[in-house]
């Protein structure tokens, strides 16, 4: 039987083909998938509002987090169900989509308190917050969870941690950051139980462990509070299958509420475009992962005017990178769509509205290439390295941009990294000039949640010189350093985030010194037995699990 696609333009059909200088005046277009009622609704909205309290809420999926510990909750769906049963001085919003991406305050009575140059952090210990046994909280266990953080990444160079009067901890550091709020919500940065025992202090507690991990409530957990987490159910169960099949099988058959994958599963896409009643209860949204080019400093002569680069951005198949990023699901845009922006869908600033080069449909718009050639002064093209780690999605995907930038003379020499070395490569400035890398492919995702976490590593100008280095193109504008450090970037309000991080967006895709090309997106079902349900930014846009109810009917 032949598919329907029920919505079949791509995003670039629907955004039009924009002019050099950019635009923001058009409508934004549906994510892509279907037009069935539903589809997509828990992107920006909350699905099902309400319903009663009380129930189980059953999940399902081929993967285990760890032993539950916060130490070990790194990927976006281990911090999720870490939201069930564990505080941080900070965390995340919960508001819907890329706007609860922000970071607020949880244990913490407030954001913290900065001193001027940012190197000293002060945060007051809210009063009657406890662990599952009754015990309080104490500004020490506090203290024990920030130098845990401290030990486990390596990176954040504490000097000394002062309790001050009202409880009050003041963490002085090494070097200056703006985002220590953000790494204050990381669950690694939980306070830590003076036995060193895991012990919930969110309003679950671990019950039972085993192939199912069952969650009860916490009598000790005082909502008042707990600005974020209004739990709906009075238990979870989360159960590990041992195949995907096996997953989709205990939803479909209703013995589970929700599957908790983080991958998408073509099993799913086929439903969605088969049965319009599957599709008007599914979401599609971007997951965080950005695929891109970065064009070094020290690139080849022809890369160092702007106009050639103009020439790459233009002469990319965009369509085709997300058709191989998609693999074996159809259609491909459920699973990658071509970027617009280099922010990716889970902060606040991502922006589908902007494209300062012409890109044709998506395909690449070759005359405005050739135009660009020509001003830049090699008409006829020239040639690339360009280094990627060698998997063979990324194989792919260079030989989609080979191809493309062919098309106009540009003549791609591929030089695949093993992807051990890769990291170590593009984060040495020396190393990529030693290799002759003229172009580099990147998958992005944010640092830390919010729109600093994804922009400062990758283009804050202080990161420039010959030293390790997470800006691999070396890119130094003036006015996006001033942006960073601004305190608003750090805004717990996501509008402000959205205009700071967008300007930023805006600047950096002038420059051309970073090639946005498609990004990555999940596939989520939610049975109709779920309320309260929506997305969350900073949880890789998957449901946030900690405010999901359940309405059984008898």
């Amino acid at each position: 039987m032949q598919r329907r696609l029920f919505r079949v333009l791509p995003a670039f059909v629907l955004v039009g083909a924009l002019s050099a200088c950019g635009t923001s005046s058009a409508t934004e277009p549906t994510p892509a998938g279907t037009e069935v009622p539903g589809f997509d609704r828990a992107l920006d909205h909350v699905v099902s509002p309400g319903g009663p309290d009380g129930g189980t809420l059953r999940l399902v999926s081929t993967r285990e987090c760890a032993d539950w510990m916060p130490a070990d909750a790194w990927t976006p769906w281990c911090i999720n169900m870490q939201r069930l049963v564990t505080r941080q001085l900070m965390t995340y919003g919960a508001d819907t989509g890329r706007r609860g991406s922000v970071v607020v305050p949880d244990l913490a009575l407030g954001g913290g308190v900065p001193n001027e140059d940012r190197t000293e952090w002060t945060y007051r210990l809210k009063p009657d917050v406890r662990w599952e046994d009754g015990a309080p909280i104490t500004v020490q266990e506090v203290v024990q969870g920030i130098e845990r953080l401290d030990f486990l990444r390596r990176d954040i160079s504490i000097v000394d941690i002062a309790l001050g009067p009202d409880d009050a901890v003041s963490v002085r550091l090494r070097e200056a950051r703006t985002d220590f709020d953000a790494l204050l919500a990381l669950p690694a940065s939980a306070p830590l139980p003076e036995s060193g025992a895991f012990m919930a202090s969110g309003p679950f507690r671990i019950a039972s462990r085993g192939s199912t991990t069952v969650f009860e409530r916490n009598s000790q957990w005082d909502p008042a509070t707990d600005d974020v987490r209004r739990p709906r159910v009075d238990r979870v169960e989360f159960t590990v299958l041992a195949s995907d099949a096996e997953v989709s099988k205990s939803v479909a058959t209703g013995a589970a509420d929700l599957a908790i994958q983080g991958r998408m599963d073509a099993a799913v896409a086929d439903r969605v475009m088969a049965e319009p009643a599957f599709a008007e209860r599914s979401d599609n949204p971007g997951t965080g992962r950005t695929v891109m080019l970065a064009v070094p400093a020290n690139a080849a002569p022809q890369l160092r005017q702007v106009e050639c680069r103009k020439a790459v951005y233009s002469a990319v198949d965009r369509l085709a990178v997300a058709r191989v990023m998609a693999a074996d699901v159809e259609p491909s845009e459920l699973a990658a769509e071509p970027a617009t922006s280099l922010s990716p869908p889970t902060i606040a600033s991502f922006d589908w509205s902007y494209q300062p080069f012409a890109v044709g449909d998506g395909s690449g718009d070759v005359d405005a290439a050739r135009d660009s050639l020509a001003r830049c002064g090699a008409a006829s093209g020239f040639a690339l390295n360009l280094v990627f780690a060698d998997t063979t999605t990324n194989a792919l995907i260079v030989d989609v941009i080979s191809g493309a930038l062919a098309r106009v003379g540009i003549i791609v020499n591929a030089k695949p990294v093993a992807p051990v070395d890769y990291l170590a490569l593009t984060a040495s400035p020396t190393a990529m000039q030693v290799v002759g890398a003229d172009v580099a492919l990147l998958v992005q995702s944010p640092a830390l949640s919010g729109v600093w976490g994804f922009w400062n590593p990758l283009v804050n100008g202080d990161l420039v010189g010959l030293g390790l280095s997470t800006n691999v193109a070396q890119t130094r504008i003036p006015a996006v350093d001033i942006l960073l450090g601004s305190t608003e970037i750090t805004s717990p309000e996501p509008a402000v985030q959205e205009n700071i991080g967008r300007m930023i967006d805006r600047l950096v895709l002038d420059s051309a010194t970073y090639i946005p090309l498609a990004y990555a997106k999940a596939l989520l079902h939610r049975p109709s037995v779920l309320t309260n349900v929506t997305t969350n930014g900073a949880l890789g846009n998957g449901y946030d699990l900690v405010n999901i109810g359940v309405h059984r009917t008898p």
